[in-house]
Formats: C-alpha cells, sequence, structure tokens
C-alpha cells in the first residue's frame, strides 16, 4: 500500500474505531420477539422471551445480553420459575466470559449446572457444560495452561455423554467441536504434543459426518469447517486444502449472517493467502475482518484482526505498516508488559525511526552539528524514560500475575471442592445402580429386599453430597430439604402414591455440619423405612411425622407414625436386625440417647448432646 495512502487508513481507522465498537447491529428474530414482549405480562412466557432475545443478541451485542440475563433472572426469581433462571444464569455466563471476567461467568454457569440438575434437563444440562469448557479455555488463554485445557476437555466429554444418552445429534456435534477445538489448544502447547492435532481432526471430522448422516447440529457446519482448516494449516501445511474448507464456511456463515463467525474465517483466509504468498489476497481478508471486528465491537477479534494484517505486512517488508498495526493491536491489550511483546515493538519502532532520520539527514545536511547534539540529549531523556517505564511496568506485572493467581487459585479450590461432593455422589449412585440391577439377578424375596434397604441406605448418603456440591457451604447442608427429599424418595420407593400417606415435616435448626448430618440421615432413613414397613398394614389414613429441633443445646429428632404401634420391651432386647445394630452404632458414634414408646403408633426419639458437635 502507498505510504499516502497508508497514512489516510490509519487515520480514519483511529478516528473511527470507538465508533465501531459501540455501534451494534440488531439480529433478524430480534424486532418480532420485542414485539411479543412488550404485550407479555409478567409470566414464566415472558421469562423465555428475554432469554430468546440474549440468545438472539449473542452475535451482535454482548452488552445487550447482559441486561436481557439479569432481567430474565430478576423476573424468574421473583416466579420462582427455576428453568428460565438456569437459562438466564447462563446467558449471563456467556456475557461475562466475552468480557472477560471468568470468575463471575464460571460461578454463574455453575449455579445453572445445579438448577439443570435438578430439573433433569439434559439438553440444557449438556449446553451449561459446554459453556463451562469454553470457559476453561478461555482462562487457559495465550499460555494454553495445561490444568484448564484438560478440564475443558472433560467437561466436553461430559456434554458428549448427556447427549449421547438422550440422543441429542445436534449436541453431539457442538461437543465434539468443543473437544477438538481443545485438543487443539493441547497441541500448540509445544513440539512434542502435535499429535494432538491427530485427535482434533479426527473428532472435527466426525462432526461432519454426524452433520451430513442426521441433518442435525448444522448451526455448527461454519465452525467446524473453520477448525478443519486451522488444522490443515497448522498441522499438515496444506494452505490450498485449507482454504477449500474456509471458503465453505465463509458461504455457510454469510448465508447465516453469523459475523463472528465470518471473523474467524476471514481472519483464517488472511492467514493462509499469506502463506502461500498471495499477499495481495491475504490484505484483501485482513481488511475484511478489521471490518466485521469492528461491526461486532469486539475488542479480542479486533486484536486478532490487526495481529494478522501486521504479520503480512511484516511478510511484505513494509515495516511502517507492519509498525503501525502492531501499535494498534497493543493498544487493545490490556498486558503492556509483556517482555518479548515490546521487544518486537521496539525493533519496528526502531526500524521505522531509522528510515525517518536517513530521510532527514539528508534533507538536512546543513544542520547536521545541532541536529545530533538534540538528538543526543533526547536520546538520554528517552532513555531515562524507558526505564521509569520499566520498572513501574515491572512492579506492576509482578502484582497483576500475584493477584492472578489467587484469584485462580480461589477459583479452583471451589470448582474442585464441588466437583469432589460431585464425584462422590456419582460413585454413590453407581453403586445403588449396581444394587438395583443385582436385584434381577435373585429370585430369593427376602435377599431382595436386603439389596433393595442397602440400595436406599446408599441413596440416603448420596443425597447429602449432592446438597453440598449444589450449595455455597459446602460443609454444612440445610435438613428440612435433605429431610424432605429423603422421606419423599423413601415414600415412593415403597409404592405410596402422592397424597396417599400424610407427611408432616418440621424443622427448627435448619443448617448441620456433614459429621452429624450424615450418621442421622442414615438413622433416619432406617426409622423412615421401619414405619413404610411395618407400621400401615391396616392403617386407613397413614401419616408419619418428623421433627428436628435444637433445645438446650441438644438436638433432638423424633420420627411418629400412627401405626400399628411397636412393643418398646421388644425392641429393647438383644436382636440379629441389621437395621437396629446400624441405628445403635450410629447413636454411639453421635453419643446419642435413642427412645422408642408404643401404643398407639410409635414414636422414635434421637436426643444428640451438645458436646458431640
Amino acid at each position: 500500500m502507498p505510504t499516502t495512502t497508508f497514512k489516510i487508513f490509519a487515520g480514519l481507522s483511529l478516528l473511527l474505531l470507538p465508533f465501531a465498537l459501540t455501534a451494534q447491529a440488531r439480529p433478524r428474530q430480534a424486532d418480532s420477539l420485542l414485539y411479543l414482549l412488550k404485550k407479555q405480562p409478567e409470566n414464566t412466557r415472558r421469562v423465555d422471551l428475554f432469554n430468546e432475545l440474549a440468545e438472539a443478541y449473542g452475535q451482535f451485542s454482548m452488552d445487550t445480553v447482559g441486561v436481557l440475563a439479569e432481567q430474565a433472572r430478576e423476573l424468574a426469581v421473583k416466579l420462582k420459575y427455576k428453568k428460565g433462571e438456569a437459562d438466564a444464569l447462563l446467558n449471563f455466563s456467556n456475557f461475562r466470559r466475552v468480557k472477560g471476567d471468568y470468575t463471575a461467568a464460571l460461578k454463574a454457569c455453575l449455579e445453572g449446572v445445579s438448577i439443570y440438575e435438578s430439573l433433569g434437563k439434559s439438553s440444557r444440562l449438556g449446553e451449561a457444560y459446554l459453556t463451562v469448557a469454553q470457559i476453561y479455555k478461555n482462562i487457559s488463554g495465550h499460555n494454553r495452561t495445561e490444568e484448564y485445557i484438560q478440564i475443558g476437555l472433560n467437561y466436553s466429554k461430559m456434554a458428549y455423554n448427556m447427549y449421547q444418552s438422550v440422543g441429542d445429534s445436534s449436541g453431539l456435534v457442538h461437543s465434539l467441536s468443543m473437544a477438538g477445538i481443545l485438543y487443539r489448544d493441547n497441541a500448540m502447547r509445544s513440539k512434542e504434543l502435535r499429535h494432538y492435532y491427530d485427535s482434533a481432526f479426527a473428532v472435527f471430522k466426525n462432526a461432519i459426518v454426524l452433520i451430513e448422516k442426521y441433518g442435525k447440529g448444522t448451526d455448527g457446519t461454519g465452525k467446524v469447517y473453520n477448525n478443519i482448516s486451522q488444522v490443515y494449516t497448522e498441522y499438515f501445511k496444506d494452505y490450498k486444502t485449507a482454504l477449500n474448507y474456509v471458503e465453505k464456511a465463509v458461504a455457510f456463515n454469510i448465508a447465516n449472517d453469523n459475523l463472528q463467525s465470518l471473523s474467524y474465517n476471514y481472519g483464517n483466509m488472511a492467514k493462509n493467502y499469506e502463506r502461500l504468498g498471495d499477499f495481495k489476497r491475504s490484505l484483501e481478508y485482513g481488511y475484511k475482518t478489521v471490518g466485521v471486528a469492528m461491526q461486532l465491537g469486539k475488542p479480542e477479534r479486533l486484536q486478532n484482526a490487526y495481529s494478522q494484517m501486521h504479520s503480512t505486512y511484516k511478510a511484505m517488508g513494509q515495516a511502517d505498516s507492519a509498525y503501525h498495526y502492531y501499535i494498534l493491536k497493543d493498544n487493545l491489550n490490556d498486558s503492556l508488559t509483556d517482555l518479548a511483546r515490546t521487544a518486537q515493538v521496539m525493533e519496528l519502532q526502531t526500524r521505522f525511526e531509522t528510515q525517518k532520520k536517513e530521510g532527514d539527514i539528508v534533507r538536512l545536511k546543513s544542520e547536521r552539528r545541532d541536529q545530533q547534539r538534540r538528538m543526543f540529549f533526547m536520546a538520554i531523556a528517552l532513555l531515562l524514560l524507558l526505564c521509569l517505564v520499566a520498572a513501574l511496568g515491572f512492579l506492576y506485572r509482578r502484582v497483576r500475575i500475584q493477584r492472578g493467581q489467587i484469584a485462580a487459585q480461589s477459583v479452583r479450590l471451589e470448582v474442585m471442592m464441588k466437583e469432589l461432593h460431585h464425584r462422590v455422589k456419582n460413585n454413590l449412585q453407581i453403586v445403588s445402580s449396581l444394587l438395583s440391577l443385582q436385584t434381577h439377578k435373585l429370585k430369593d424375596e427376602s435377599a431382595i429386599g436386603v439389596l433393595r434397604e442397602s440400595q436406599l441406605r446408599v441413596q440416603a448418603m448420596s443425597l447429602i453430597h449432592q446438597r453440598l456440591y449444589k450449595k455455597d457451604e459446602l460443609t454444612a447442608i440445610n435438613m428440612k430439604e435433605y429431610i424432605s427429599d429423603l422421606a419423599n424418595s423413601l415414600i415412593a420407593a415403597y409404592g405410596y402414591s402422592p397424597g396417599e400417606l400424610e407427611l408432616d415435616i418440621e424443622v427448627e435448626k435448619e443448617m448441620m455440619d456433614i459429621d452429624r448430618a450424615l450418621p442421622l440421615g442414615l438413622i433416619l432413613n432406617e426409622m423412615i423405612t421401619n414405619s413404610l414397613k411395618y407400621a400401615f398394614a391396616d392403617t386407613r389414613i397413614p401419616r408419619l411425622s418428623i421433627h428436628l429441633r435444637e433445645e438446650n443445646g441438644e438436638v433432638i429428632t423424633r420420627v411418629e407414625d400412627n401405626g400399628i404401634g411397636i412393643d418398646p420391651a421388644k425392641w429393647n432386647k438383644a436382636s440379629s436386625s441389621f437395621g437396629k445394630q446400624l441405628i445403635t452404632a450410629l447413636c454411639r458414634q453421635l453419643r446419642a440417647r435413642q427412645d422408642v414408646q408404643g401404643g398407639e403408633g410409635t414414636i422414635f426419639t434421637i436426643t444428640i448432646p451438645g458436646k458431640a458437635a
């Protein structure tokens, strides 16, 4: 590009940049959704419309997504509409992720995961898993941290398994695409890991096969083609084949109005034409990348576009243009003290200033001595200034790195604790499932009954860990919610229909530490099971009451039924019953007293002394 034309374009780019970054395009379906929203009263459909609008604006205006997600969540909480709340959390998570606030993004997404799991929303849960994977991909950043890449891969595999269980081929396509992107990041970490490109290529190809076979997941076609082209560029060095794939991606994304994906596609084409030595076409698509990035108003995409323009001009040997685009890219970069980048900027700046000074020397021979003197003092001042900036930059970099490490460690510890309870819950569910499967192989009703009771005990422990990983509090659980879940699951397991049995639960001490909650939960499991199995054979309207309170430092738990009653003397005799032995052992562990009253029904009381806490 001629120098005069270049300077004019550069000036216009700098003047228009703020306006380009704030300009927002409106998605096609937004008008109809907005029309429906204006006429919709405050109900769950209004929440859904807010969330649909947020998703529609995802490719155009992330600030709008953030506002809509907040409105959707506020109304969903007011209406107690859990699915709408989870959808809003997912949209808010994507908004914070694009803005670079990965801690807030991860927190919101994990809250959404917890709600979807409680509701059994498999497809939405798969989408939430993929969002978590994308967040960890972003957290790994340009450093491509192995640990975060691996966590991202685990979540993409969880999403794949979830979609596979419900036969969602569209979700499978998106899961494979996410896994391939993370495999590619792994491959780029070092030469020794380049074999991961083979893994990435395999899953991308598999995604294309699924799209062609089932006709589902077509919205991800452009992304998959673009990813395949990157493997051909970086791994196979087959730039012509890479261009063939990225051209397919461009055609798809233009037809579907997908500007964000086009920003990747045009950048890819510019890179491949540069590798082929076709600098004219490389610059053509480089300018398209800049234009689309400005239209999107996403600084990270604009930064990548400037980086590609810098690379092409550098390959052409045009130092002034290369330096210009490097400065534009650097101005959008938060980390101004990166040493490798600073060295490159100084190299380009020195080359540019050298050319300028040589021209000045030719034109100003008569003033040579004065010019040299002035340059000497300017150089000293510049050196002092650079030393000061470097010192301040070094201190700022150290503080920022330390803060980042602390924040990342805090997030990691919280996620690891939740993941630990999640895995314990999953493992207990597996044990429960194995016990259930084993009952199908037995014919002895007594043995089947023993296995089913063991399965219910495992489920009682599983509910504890499920409560822990779904809440911010990791060492205590809400006993009111836990007892309600436990009682209702046992009532259903013993064949009672909804409303067939009166259940009264009164809990005054809601929060309890896990060391007491787990054995108390097992005791409650045995007591409730005993009533459901033996108490109500001749009872017209069965009633079961569970009360938990704290009095004078003691925790008192009472289970009462209106059944046939129990003989306290018989209960207090030594028995080979496993349930009774388990209750006695757990009471001993808690240093608790147990009391049984018979008559018209049975009252079983457990008193845990305060010193046992």
